[in-house]
């Protein structure tokens, strides 16, 4: 019986300690990266391109709350990479996540 009450102490303490120190999964994330796939004349794209992202209240109809453009995005047979951040000083994503429960992203 005694082996069960100091197992059981240990448990809920660390429980307890995980409540009181929350896990930084919780934070709102400054940067996110999204990956897609450009298809141009019907293949795979190569070379550099020029995109712009958007985040939208809406699927149709809804106002943009985020934008940022990226001028000479480096394709690799259709693969392409870009973080989404407030490195060029506009509308701090972080406020928009938390303040939006859903969001739509628009590429182009």
């Amino acid at each position: 019986m005694m082996a069960y009450t100091k197992i059981g102490l240990v448990v809920n303490i660390a429980l307890f300690c995980l409540f009181l120190f929350p896990a930084n999964a919780a934070d709102i994330p400054h940067a996110i990266n999204y990956q897609g796939k450009l298809y141009d004349s019907g293949g795979p794209a190569n070379g550099a391109y020029d995109f712009q992202v958007a985040l939208y209240n809406a699927s149709t109809g809804g106002t943009e709350l985020w934008v940022k453009t990226f001028d000479d995005v480096n394709v690799n047979y259709g693969l392409f990479s870009l973080v989404l951040d407030n490195s060029d000083g506009g509308t701090n994503i972080s406020q928009i996540l938390t303040q939006n429960a859903d969001l739509w992203i628009e590429v182009r």
